[in-house]
Order: structure tokens, then sequence, then C-alpha cells
């Protein structure tokens, strides 16, 4: 469908293969001498005791063999997906490029068991066997589902985020935000998508699948020696948007990015009609430039559609996921756009995903 001659270029990579992921995430089981904590062999909910893994960095080792002794000596038993009984889930883990570590830990309950003094019990737990941390969280999740994360936190410690830098800015990270796991090669990525979106100053810039803005803030970095007039974020998360404001409004105070420039809104991306009235009504200016970055399932063809009536002349696809991403590249061609080189990212080293940059250009008819 169009897609014959696509070039694929080398993936790009950063060189580091060790340690570079900022978030992990460990389910745990009772063992034989106490709780463990690792991760699911493949295809399966079978769990490897790990703790230390080559590819997270080497703190989180610490903060999970912490929690996995403070539930021993209290008593907080691991869940148990095939019966419901149990209270913790997971431990969910986030950190910074300057070492700090967000804890939460996924709960089978509304609070832990023996309540508040229970939960202090925790924090100076963490606090007194690992420094870093600078947050501790609980999530709610009471649901007999795979889905890991619940939709209700509750801030035991800190300011309930932690603070990141990427790309000459920096970003304030709930725990619900999406965020790549790979710091230094978002970084790389985002100057990929910025290469192929050709900003020449005064556009305006949709980022569709925002997050909490990183994408569509980085374009507004100060290093740029152009930039968009306008970025308009758009993401379904009421959370990562919040995320995203709080983030326009800290690099805009900084003076990072213009004041201004940034605005983001609460809703689907895929949902063109609703996209597109915002537009019509003056709510959102029109797009001259569209990054979308959608979940694994890719974008809906009602947003392509509608992008190429609108006749967008340039759309940046970032994708995690080459099947979808193949699928929504061939609808783009039968839109009207022509795919331009495709560019992988090499965001996960010693696994078998990357993540991929490509052009959709606008053909005059």
């Amino acid at each position: 469908a169009g897609l014959a001659d696509v070039r694929v270029l080398p993936p790009l990579s950063t060189g580091r293969t060790a340690g570079y992921r900022n978030k992990g995430m460990y389910p745990v089981q009772a063992g034989r001498n106490g709780m463990q904590a690792g991760f699911y062999a493949a295809k399966s909910h079978r769990l490897i005791p790990c703790a230390d893994c080559a590819l997270q960095p080497p703190g989180f080792a610490g903060v999970v063999g912490t929690v996995c002794r403070f539930c021993d000596r209290e008593h907080i038993p691991a869940y148990d997906e095939t019966t419901g009984a149990g209270i913790l889930r997971h431990i969910y883990l986030r950190t910074t490029a300057a070492g700090e570590i967000m804890v939460c830990l996924v709960i089978n309950a509304d609070g832990l068991p023996g309540g508040r003094a229970a939960e202090a019990r925790l924090v100076d737990c963490l606090l007194a066997e690992q420094p870093r941390t600078v947050s501790v969280l609980l999530n709610i999740n009471r649901r007999n589902t795979n889905v890991v994360l619940g939709e209700q936190y509750r801030k035991l410690y800190g300011s309930g985020w932690i603070e990141d830098t990427l790309c000459g800015l920096r970003f304030r990270l709930s725990a619900g935000s999406f965020y790549q796991v790979n710091r230094e090669g978002a970084e790389l990525l985002y100057e990929t998508a910025a290469r192929m979106a050709e900003v020449r100053g005064g556009e305006s810039l949709w980022d569709l699948y925002c997050g909490a803005g990183t994408i569509g803030l980085s374009m507004l970095s100060p290093g740029r020696n152009a930039r968009p007039a306008q970025v308009t974020g758009v993401e379904i998360v009421p959370e990562a948007v919040a995320c995203a404001e709080q983030n326009a409004r800290l690099n805009a105070e900084a003076g990072r990015i213009p004041p201004d420039a940034a605005h983001f809104f609460c809703a689907d991306a895929g949902d063109a009609a609703a996209l597109f009235a915002a537009a019509d009504t003056g709510a959102a200016p029109a797009p001259d430039i569209v990054i979308i970055d959608p979940p694994r399932k890719g974008t809906t063809p009602e947003l392509i559609r509608e992008l190429a009536r609108r006749g967008v002349p340039r759309v940046v696809y970032v994708s995690c996921d080459p099947e979808t991403l193949a699928r929504d590249c061939a609808l783009f061609c039968a839109s009207g756009y022509a795919v331009g080189e495709v560019q992988p990212v090499d965001m996960f080293p010693r696994t078998g995903h990357v993540e991929t940059v490509v052009l959709m250009s606008r053909e005059d008819k």
C-alpha cells in the first residue's frame, strides 16, 4: 500500500546498554523465606525472583529489598491473583538523572494493615535505608485485573512527584504520567522527531498523546534554531495533563520557553471530530505540524483521514510498535501522504523492542 520503497535506516543508539531504565515495576509473591519480588517469565505470570536487573539502575534493588523486609516484619502479605487475597501487588519505582527515587506500592486495599502508624513506619524505614527516596505513595488497585495500576493514589511522603531534566527543560512527573523509560534515549528520539518536523518558526504544532508534555515542550527548548509559535498538547489521562500544564509553567517561569507558548487539553487524541472542533471554534489554533506518539495499539483511522482532509502538511509519527506503525503508515499513504525515511531508535537496549520515527508529508493532489 505504497510502502514497498520505504527506506528503513540503521537504528540510532546512545551506546548505553545497562542501567538505563528510569522505571521499574516489580510484582511480588510469597516465598519460602518471605516476600519475593522479580519479573514475570515470558508470556506468563510465573514470577522469577530478581531484584537486581542489569537494565535497572543499581539503587532499585536496595529499595525492593527494603520494601520486602518491611512487609515481612509487618506481616503484610503478597497479593495472590488466583485467590484475590493478600495486600501488596507491585513495587513501582521511578528515578531521575540526579538519582532521586519515587516509591509507589500498589496494594489490594485502601491502606496498609496497621493504618497510618504502619504507613509512617514504612516512610521512616525507606528514608533510613534508602536516603535517595523523595516521594512515597500508595496506589489503590482492588480490581481482579492484569492492569497494574489503579486510578487512586495516596501520598505518604514528599511532594507526590519527582523532577527530571530532559532536552534542557525541567519536567515534574507524577506516578501516573507517561515518561520514556530511557531518558538519554528519549533525548535522541526527540531530536530525531524535531529534525523531521522541520520547524521553521511561527508554526502551530499539535502534540497528540502528549503524556506529561515532553515532546511538544522539547520543541520549545532554548537550544532550537527555530521554535513553533504555539504548542497544543492533547492527552486522555487527567493527571498527565495536569503535569504537562505544570511543566509548561515551570519552564516559562524559568525563562526556558516563551510564556503562553504551550497549552494542554484533556481529550482522546484519536477522536478527530472533537480535536478539530476545538480548532474550528478557536479553542486551539489549527495545526501546521502534528506529532503523534500513540500507545502500542496505534492511532485511529478517523484521525488519519481528518488530518488528510484538513491538509496538514507534516505529521511526525513516533511509534513503539512496528506492526501498528506499518498499518497506520499504509492508511496515511492511501490518504495522500508520502511516507519518508523510517528511523528506529534503540530505546530499549538488550531487548527486541525499538521506538521508530517516521515523517508523513502531504502530497499535492
